[in-house]
């Protein structure tokens, strides 16, 4: 029997020798369990560590080299009282000093002799103290450029500089208010006139300006606007100098507003608030208006995001009209299967009936104009996208009511039925779908506009030799692997956001074949049944089936639901194109205080071998975790603080592979790890059997040595939330594995897989050369990344993001081949009917109950795979 290397050896002579050897043992390792969970709590009792490095730079070395070759760059040990009272010393002066300054003037360098006019600097503290100036009179804003500066006549002041002034232009006599009063709105100054400037600096902008457009009664904003960079640059130029024209006043050719003009004027802006966005075309309007195409830097932001708030708008307009029109039409319908007989032999009530029908159609027409004007004009290319079926199947039906309106009675009498519900269906969803799209885009864009936190952009790792490295050993067969690093700024987000979907391609490429079925089946039609006015109707209802209604729903509705979970979890899909770029996923790479933070490791006991130097040792040690940045940092910063004392500077660090850190610190070898890394550098080690009683529930132990004397030994346990074990299961059924890259020897595949209830090849541990390689890629810094997929650089969100792109891939391709299959299906199913049956049997309720199937379908469905 084998105990604490300081107990001494027992040597069994009889029975009841082993029994009181036991009941000794016994008594031992509960007197050392308690005095480890007292120096624990002593140790860990203090508040939290927020910030406390080991060097000046705060940057991480993990260099394989001897404390002798590197150079010490960092400056001289502060302790951590000395920092907090420096701290607070300098918030308590800053404090002082805003209260007593609450307004900083910035103070910009002229050249010497430049006088700047009364106008422009009168609101500026630093010319307080300048002679005053004042503008004798001014009637317009007009200027014109002097080719040569005019000389300045001497106004009784010597030190005045002669390249500053002009000569005075004395007022004109004017028997009412004075331009100044008209101009300004108040009286002229009064006092004594000293100086009179009629030439003022002027700046040159960072980038040529051609044109500043000034809107109505904006002008005072403009000037200030433009003083105000002026003040900001830091070097400010002189280009030119201006001379204030002589007389302001408007030429006799010029003709003054009136009042018609005026209202004119009012009435134009009201009818163009009125108008949709197609209307705003103008030749007039372009001139004016700054087309911004893409996100390229902030101060686009609150362009874009007005634009995206318009469009909001109009589409929660269109939806709203486009859903109470198709209730109504569908109310009509019903009323008209219920009165057939009626209408076939009424002419007043027929005539009526589809009168109000046609109306309805064509006023869900005009609401939906946008989408049927862009699904028509791409036919004439023999091309279509996802407007195209839509808008040809309201087409088709309005030439269905137009034929009605004609011939009523022997429409209802044939047994015919009217199409506008299907096609105002059709209209409707093809509207919410593009609302879910704004929506999505709007959020998203809150999102990287923020500019409070930074933002992390995910990316796949294109070095696919390193990248089979990485994954070997995994049950993963193909190297791709994403990971994400810090960005300045997200690039291409619009182009990004409004790129197609699969949907809408597939929409696209079968609108103009399914077009020439619909007109085949409608003359062969006319041919066969010898009816003219049928094939109106048989063209009306191969228009309908033949759309795939959810062609934008199926795609953008479970996006954007998928985007709003995100956003919630602090992580941004821009749209399909991340979904595609992110779809293919294998692994994902982590930290490991990613899977295991700070406030998940509990030090549950400390063993003590040796009193000399301890506090020393633990504060070297908790210094060299920080460097590594392992996990177990946090536990030795508490140790460090109810010490007191300073953390050394660190030297070098070395991660070995399972068996813990190695580090130089003041010349000295600090060994933070298990029993193996002792073993390795022939420290004293306690007996396994000792080592295997501290590990119960779970329980990890790791040592700490110090110039090869073994000081002492910690227990910690590692708790795991339910939070990230959910993701990291859901990541493993979406066919993604997890890279860790660890500095902790506690943690390695088997415990991860068995904390968090996933396969043990679904998690690899990476080596300490692979682990470097993605040190490297997940710390560079980038100015400008594009806007796939986004974050604020923790994990979970990110593999959330990952593992969502993968599922919802799966479900768009399935949501596709359900509209796809129904389509085909509508068009074989009813032209067959029309062709054997005639059109009479193709009710209307029950071919808008048809599409509707297939609409739930392809959106239920995909849905029951959450993403």
């Amino acid at each position: 029997m084998s105990n604490d290397p300081k107990d001494p050896k027992s040597t069994p002579s009889g029975a009841s020798e082993e029994d009181i050897d036991s009941i000794l043992e016994e008594t031992h390792f509960l007197s050392d369990q308690e005095n480890m969970a007292k120096e624990a709590a002593r140790l860990s009792g203090g508040p939290k560590m927020e910030e406390i490095y080991s060097n000046t730079s705060k940057e991480v070395r993990l260099k394989n080299q001897s404390p002798l070759e590197v150079e010490t760059e960092d400056g001289p040990e502060v302790s951590v009282a000395e920092e907090s009272a420096e701290v607070s010393t300098e918030e308590s002066a800053d404090k002082k000093e805003a209260e007593e300054e609450t307004v900083v003037t910035l103070s910009p360098e002229y050249d010497e002799g430049t006088t700047i006019s009364d106008e422009i600097i009168e609101n500026v503290d630093s010319f307080a103290e300048a002679p005053p100036i004042v503008v004798r009179d001014c009637d317009g804003i007009d200027i014109d450029i002097d080719e040569e500066p005019e000389k300045a006549q001497e106004t009784g002041e010597e030190d005045k500089p002669a390249d500053s002034e002009g000569e005075a232009e004395p007022p004109e006599e004017d028997d009412g208010l004075s331009n100044f009063e008209r101009l300004f709105g108040k009286p002229k100054p009064v006092g004594a006139v000293q100086t009179v400037v009629s030439k003022v600096p002027v700046y040159q902008h960072e980038s040529r300006v051609e044109k500043l457009h000034v809107r109505a009664g904006k002008f005072s904003a403009v000037v200030e606007n433009e003083y105000k960079k002026y003040i900001a640059s830091p070097n400010p130029v002189i280009s030119q100098n201006l001379n204030a024209d002589k007389n302001g006043t408007p030429e006799e050719g010029e003709e003054k507003p009136s009042v018609k003009n005026v209202a004119k004027g009012i009435m134009g802006k009201i009818v163009a608030f009125f108008s949709s966005s197609e209307d705003d075309s103008a030749e007039e309007f372009k001139e004016k208006t700054i087309q911004i195409e893409d996100f390229r830097s902030h101060q686009d932001a609150k362009a874009i995001m007005n634009e995206v708030n318009s469009n909001i708008r109009k589409m929660f307009v269109n939806s709203v009209f486009t859903g109470v029109l198709f209730l109504l039409t569908l109310t009509l319908t019903i009323v008209t299967r219920i009165i057939s007989e009626t209408l076939a032999g009424n002419y007043l009530a027929s005539i009526l009936l589809t009168i109000v029908s046609l109306l309805m159609l064509l006023i869900s027409c005009w609401v939906n104009r946008v989408t049927i004007t862009g699904g028509l004009s791409v036919l004439k290319k023999f091309k279509g996208n996802s407007d195209t079926g839509a808008a040809v199947a309201a087409v088709a039906a309005v030439i269905q009511g137009i034929v009605a309106v004609i011939i009523p009675t022997e429409f209802f009498s044939g047994g015919q039925f009217l199409y506008s519900s299907v096609a105002v269906f059709a209209l409707l969803l093809n509207t919410l779908g593009k609302l879910f799209m704004v929506l999505r885009v709007k959020d998203n864009f809150k999102f990287i506009t923020n500019k409070t936190t930074s933002t992390y952009a995910a990316k796949i790792y294109t070095n696919e030799d390193v990248a089979q490295q990485l994954v070997s050993g995994t049950t993963q067969d193909k190297p791709i692997v994403a990971y994400q690093h810090e960005t300045d700024f997200m690039s291409d987000f619009l182009r990004l956001s409004y790129s197609p979907d699969p949907s809408e391609d597939m929409a696209s490429k079968i609108a103009p074949v399914t077009l020439l079925c619909s007109l085949f089946v409608a003359i062969l039609y006319g041919i066969v049944a010898k009816d003219v006015w049928g094939a109106f109707s048989a063209l009306a209802v191969m228009a309908c089936v033949s759309v795939p209604v959810c062609d934008l729903l199926a795609v953008n509705l479970p996006l954007r639901l998928l985007c709003k979970e995100t956003l919630s979890k602090n992580a941004m899909i821009s749209g399909y194109p991340a979904v595609r770029q992110f779809c293919d996923t294998k692994a994902v790479i982590c930290e490991a205080r990613d899977l295991y933070p700070e406030d998940s490791i509990t030090l549950n006991g400390v063993k003590a071998f040796t009193n000399v130097k301890i506090e020393e040792g633990m504060l070297a040690a908790a210094a060299v975790l920080k460097e590594a940045q392992s996990p177990m940092a946090a536990v030795f910063n508490h140790v460090a603080q109810s010490s007191g004392g300073t953390l050394p500077k660190v030297e070098s660090v070395l991660y070995e592979d399972g068996l813990g850190l190695v580090g130089w610190v003041g010349g000295e070898r600090i060994l933070v790890g298990c029993r193996g890394l002792l073993e390795k550098y022939a420290v004293q080690t306690p007996s396994e059997e000792f080592e295997e009683k501290q590990k119960i529930d779970g329980r990890q132990v790791t040592y700490l040595a110090r110039s090869g004397e073994l000081l002492a030994m910690f227990v910690t346990t590692y708790a795991t939330t339910l939070r990230i074990a959910q993701q990291l299961q859901k990541a493993e059924e979406n066919g993604v594995s997890i890279l860790v890259r660890t500095t902790d020897c506690n943690v390695t595949g088997e415990k991860i897989a068995d904390d968090f209830g996933i396969f043990f090849r679904s998690v690899k541990v990476l080596p300490t050369g692979l682990g470097n390689v993605c040190k490297e890629i997940t710390s560079v810094k980038e100015d400008t990344s594009r806007a796939y997929l986004a974050t604020r650089g923790a994990f979970i969100p990110f593999l959330r993001s990952i593992s969502g792109c993968v599922r919802l891939k799966s479900n768009i391709s399935l949501a596709v081949i359900i509209q796809l299959i129904g389509v085909v299906l509508g068009v074989l199913l009813m032209a067959s009917i029309a062709l054997f049956a005639g059109v009479g049997a193709l009710k209307n309720l029950e071919v808008l109950l048809f599409i509707v199937f297939w609409a739930v379908a392809a959106i239920v469905v995909p849905a029951l795979q959450k993403p």
